[in-house]
């Protein structure tokens, strides 16, 4: 191809990506004919927003809907729910079921779909994950199938009358959650992305559990070998979003299985109050002053005492150092017992967060157990 001919395909492909994306200044016909083009090239909006230009997404047109991968899962619909963009439903012609499938294209390897099967394999035993079914490659592009789940609390959430969970909610989805992130602790990983587009309800029997939908971020720290502990990296990359990261994040210290669980707690806060003291702050630096500097009172509200607790003992903790999780989930359900909140969550109900109308008033929770995480041996 001469330069010539390669600034013209430049120049169309940014005609429609801006047409895609900038909806004011096309015609509406013209817009129309331009999402069939890209429909034929099995482009999406929300796949552009991530990488931006039709040439690297060209690949997609190998996953047309009706393609068979590996003679066997046939590419259904595109699933928008989760953190992940590229995700595929397929039927399973060997076995007539219906899975989830993850891709990877070409440019984008870094070998996450083969760290996250890995993960999955050994979280095998786990109720809050995604089962494994198939890791492999077709015609260059990576592809991970796995179980199906339901609705990510973000989508849940938008569904929501008044956009908050109600506490017994909160603290019952905060215990699947911590039940979730020990399995993953347990096995040698920090999640390093929790927050509620990462986290899901089951299918039909499965409706009550709560899933982890992604290991993108996930980092093993630990080995199985005498319990060694990876040296944790100077300057690490910020991972999980500005809103629930843990504040270590915010200044370049690799994350440990204590931030995970910070990171849940301001999501669990987040869920119930509807924001945080930073939601609406923009600068990065500042958000991470106000996560370190903020009181426990500030940021939890009339959230239980046991949470405030545990949350300014694991802002002490270090790198490494290990904690008892059956503690942090045992505060959490008596917290949730004394409320009497229903064990079945309900998610899936249309009006499950219509007002905060628990059971009991929180006032109820001062008196509850205050305890917070013990250390143990670190590591």
């Amino acid at each position: 191809m001469s330069s010539a001919q390669q600034l013209m395909h430049k120049a169309k492909n940014e005609i429609l990506y801006n047409a895609l994306n900038f909806d004011s200044i096309v015609l509406a016909v013209f817009r129309f004919h331009l999402r069939e083009l890209a429909l034929q090239r099995s482009v999406t909006t929300e796949v552009m927003s991530v990488d931006k230009t039709v040439d690297r997404l060209i690949d997609l047109g190998r996953l047309i809907d009706g393609n068979i991968v590996a003679g066997r899962f046939q590419i259904g619909k595109h699933i928008y729910s989760g953190i992940y963009p590229l995700k595929f439903q397929v039927n399973d012609n060997e076995q007539s079921g219906k899975y989830a499938m993850k891709v990877d294209l070409p440019h984008q390897r870094r070998n996450r779909l083969y760290k996250e099967a890995f993960i999955l394999k050994r979280l095998s035993d786990c109720p809050h994950v995604s089962k494994y079914v198939e890791y492999g490659s077709y015609s260059g592009i990576d592809y991970l199938v796995l179980t199906m789940v339901g609705p990510d609390l973000t989508t849940i959430r938008k569904r929501a009358m008044d956009r908050n969970f109600d506490l017994g909610t909160v603290l019952r989805i905060g215990i699947q959650c911590a039940e979730a992130l020990s399995a993953v602790h347990e096995a040698g990983f920090v999640l390093r992305d929790v927050r509620p587009e990462n986290f899901a309800i089951g299918l039909h029997q499965d409706k009550d559990v709560i899933s982890i939908v992604d290991f993108g971020a996930a980092l093993q720290i630990r080995f199985d070998v005498n319990n060694f502990t990876i040296r944790p990296e100077m300057n690490a990359s910020f991972c999980g979003s500005r809103l629930h990261a843990s504040f270590n994040a915010h200044y370049g210290l690799e994350l440990s299985p204590h931030d995970d669980i910070i990171s849940l707690f301001y999501m669990m806060a987040d869920l119930y109050l509807g924001k945080l003291p930073w939601t609406n702050v923009e600068d990065f630096k500042k958000i991470g002053e106000l996560k370190r500097t903020c009181k426990a009172d500030v940021i939890f509200g009339d959230m239980p005492d046991c949470i405030k607790n545990m949350y300014r003992a694991l802002k002490r903790f270090t790198y490494g150092e290990l904690f008892n999780h059956s503690e942090i989930i045992e505060q959490l359900t008596q917290a949730a017992d004394i409320l009497n909140a229903p064990k079945s969550l309900r998610l899936d109900e249309p009006d499950v967060t219509c007002l905060k109308n628990v059971s009991m008033h929180t006032a109820s929770l001062r008196s509850a157990k205050k305890n917070v995480p013990r250390r143990s041996k670190s590591v």
